[in-house]
């Protein structure tokens, strides 16, 4: 696979950020759209389906969380990033769809066979086949629209990749949720199915009018060698989530495990809203781990997503521990206002989270190795053994195990960087940012005793997150234009 070194002097290019501005700003609006579209869908589902429709749903979630980096889920990112860097990417394509089609289709003979019974197993409660067949047509189509979306992206066609997160992850999923009235768990699993083929099928279908067999070997090696070591750790960083709710099942009732389950769900909000740092960033940095004064420039790209990953998730974790029980009725309604004391706790692990998030996509991209899937096996086993050896197991300890994993995964990607990089610490502004946000973290306390409605939370949260932004700027230029500086170049 031949690929792309351009080589970048300071002179040699024009650094204008407003493009990338505009990207960043449309991929956060998409993703944000898309989180949205989320909400909507599950509150939608949970008040109309019942406790059991929708637990059903709940048990595809989680089987899907399973499958999907089993069955190709990370040929996305691979995609992205090797077309980002190939002459030829069209053959990245072709080589990433064969690859696909293979290992799904053993996969849904394998679990057509004897899904039910590995379900079982993993779950420890029966799964009906449809639904679980279902589920599994469900992590295929994600997985055409991961490598259709990654490919758009590696190719710089961001708007159309925006525009195909938002249709598929919002628009169609809630005119889904819309007309699934009386309708079997299985049928609507199978409908937001589509919602990912609507929109991966044509988008692939435009570009594999060119094709190019003769890169399909090259590609499918570097793609295997790529993803291979990297399915383990996309499936233990599910695990994270889903290890807690393994032990409640065995150990504590069904509502309880309900209560847990709702807190886990902020963290798939935190990673959708939070993505489009690693959407836009990671073809590019891709790029510029190839050219000769790169790694000066990730180096800064690194401090800019260290310090905004920090101060932005400082903020977040204190507006989930007030706003806990304002939130739960939001998301699922009055009914379920016994998850709040769990939404507190989990809210501890919204900062090392989205540090997580930021720096994942810097590592892939730099690094051949499989250093996520690294870090994630630590945490997991980390996770596990305060699990398994704890006395008078709980859904507080659950939670609080839960934190400690994400706290240990966050300390060993930072670590990773750290090793790899030289972000400048002093420009992180740590005093800056802790002071700034102790003292709008006080303003909220104050606030949140009047009562507020929904409406005047976002608002008043919203000119305090602000306000943290512009108080920031005043010690250093904005992280985002440093980092737009840094990017840009890498358009070749």
């Amino acid at each position: 696979m031949q690929l792309r070194h351009d080589a970048i002097a300071g002179e040699s290019y024009v650094i204008r950020s407003s493009s990338l501005a505009k990207e960043l700003f449309f991929t956060a609006a998409a993703s944000v759209g898309t989180a949205a579209g989320t909400f909507l869908v599950t509150r939608y589902l949970a008040m109309n389906m019942g406790p059991t429709g929708f637990g059903e749903i709940c048990l595809s979630n989680r089987i899907f969380a399973l499958l999907a980096p089993l069955v190709g889920g990370t040929l996305g990112s691979a995609v992205c990033r090797y077309a980002a860097q190939s002459n030829r990417p069209e053959g990245i394509l072709w080589a990433s769809l064969l690859m696909a089609g293979v290992v799904n289709s053993a996969a849904f003979i394998l679990f057509s066979a004897f899904g039910e019974r590995m379900a079982a197993a993993y779950l420890g409660t029966h799964v009906s086949a449809q639904l679980l067949v279902a589920t599994v047509i469900a992590v295929q189509a994600f997985c055409l629209f991961s490598i259709a979306h990654g490919y758009l992206r590696a190719r710089e066609l961001i708007h159309v990749a925006n525009a195909m997160q938002f249709v598929s992850g919002a628009v169609l999923p809630v005119a889904v949720a819309l007309m699934a009235i009386n309708i079997q768990p299985h049928k609507i699993v199978l409908a937001l199915a589509a919602c990912h083929l609507i929109t991966a099928l044509p988008a692939i279908a435009l570009v594999l009018r060119r094709s190019a067999w003769m890169e399909i070997r090259s590609s499918a090696i570097a793609l295997f060698q790529y993803t291979a070591p990297r399915i383990p750790g996309t499936f233990m960083q599910a695990g994270l989530f889903s290890i807690g709710i393994f032990f409640a099942t065995g150990r504590l009732g069904l509502e309880e495990v309900s209560y847990l389950a709702i807190g886990l769900s902020v963290f798939r909000l935190v990673e959708v809203a939070s993505s489009a740092a690693g959407l836009v960033g990671l073809p590019r940095i891709s790029r510029l781990a190839g050219t000769p004064d790169g790694k000066a420039r990730i180096d800064e790209v690194l401090t800019c997503l260290l310090g905004i990953g920090l101060h932005a998730g400082v903020f977040l974790t204190v507006r989930g521990i007030i706003w806990k029980n304002l939130l739960i009725q939001t998301w699922v309604g009055e009914g379920f206002l016994g998850a709040a004391p769990a939404l507190g706790v989990l809210s501890l692990g919204v900062t090392p989270y989205l540090l997580f998030v930021f720096l994942a996509p810097v590592l892939d991209s730099t690094s051949e190795r499989p250093i996520n899937a690294i870090n994630s096996g630590v945490s997991l086993g980390l996770v596990y053994l305060l699990l398994q050896f704890s006395s008078g197991l709980d859904l507080n300890r659950i939670c609080m195990a839960t934190v400690g994993g994400l706290t240990c995964l966050s300390l060993l990607t930072i670590g990773s960087a750290l090793a790899m990089m030289k972000p400048r610490l002093a420009d992180l502004l740590v005093p800056q940012g802790l002071a700034i946000n102790a003292v709008l973290a006080g303003s909220t306390a104050i606030f949140s005793g009047f009562n507020p409605s929904l409406g005047a939370v976002l608002a008043v949260e919203s000119l305090l997150f602000a306000v943290l932004v512009l108080s920031l700027s005043r010690f250093k230029r904005p992280w985002t234009l440093l980092v737009g500086e840094h990017l840009v170049a890498a358009r070749a």
